[in-house]
């Protein structure tokens, strides 16, 4: 009989390698040709947003419109904040609605996201590469990661060789930066050391989130650093 684990490993990784090499040209057009049903949910969620409390209200969000927009958030590391800001705008638009901002006070586009314990964009895209990476050194897999990375090893005896660090590979060009091999290793490294020393996968995502929920929002000043990078914590 066929593998058909490999045969659903080889679409996964077709699917990620077409998105990886669409021009950067055409982003404007591809995501908005991939936002548009997601336009559509959320004017029909509006519609019916009256009849629901606020914890299925929140589900229904997840499920019909911040899954979508995880699919494709990743491949956006890296990219100008025009090409972000398409994802971005539909998380607010998405927000507004799920907390009914017609019968509460006006709040901004982040104290609504905060509210709904949301993360911005370009902090997701790094909670999920880093998810990613501690799934690859756990568990061995996917493979095609796992091969990816190397622990680093430095010429002397430091306090960073038990550091859980990796080791980033030299790159020439700014957009080869935005690959996995180097985006992974990098936010990975950020990382404060009691989260990579973590275990357990719960425990990882419990810290990573409130880690990146702190410097999202209790420190407005301080942002991700180059290269760019929705998450619900109540779907990850």
């Amino acid at each position: 009989m066929p593998d058909i684990s490999a045969g659903l490993v080889l679409r996964k990784r077709q699917k990620f390698l077409v998105l990886r090499s669409i021009p950067i040209l055409q982003w404007d057009f591809t995501l908005r040709h991939y936002l548009s049903p997601v336009s559509y949910h959320i004017r029909s969620f509006r519609q019916i947003r009256s009849s629901l409390d606020d914890a299925i209200a929140a589900s229904v969000a997840s499920a019909l419109v911040s899954s979508r927009l995880h699919q494709m958030n990743i491949v956006l590391y890296g990219t100008a904040l025009k090409h972000t800001g398409h994802l971005q705008r539909v998380q607010h638009a998405l927000a507004r609605v799920v907390v009914n901002h017609r019968s509460c006070p006006p709040f901004s586009s982040n104290e609504l996201l905060k509210q709904l314990h949301w993360l911005p964009l370009q902090w997701s895209i790094q909670f999920k590469l880093a998810t990613l990476t501690f799934k690859a050194l756990h568990t061995g897999r996917p493979p095609y990661l796992t091969d990816l990375f190397q622990h680093h090893q430095p010429t002397r005896s430091l306090r960073s060789s038990s550091s859980h660090q990796l080791f980033i590979p030299r790159h020439n060009l700014s957009f080869r930066s935005r690959a996995f091999r180097f985006s992974a290793p990098r936010t990975w490294n950020s990382l404060p050391l009691r989260i990579r020393e973590t275990q357990s996968l719960p425990a990882f995502k419990r810290y990573l989130k409130t880690h990146f929920s702190q410097s999202a929002y209790l420190t407005p000043t301080h942002h991700p650093t180059r290269p760019d990078s929705l998450i619900d914590f109540g779907v990850i």
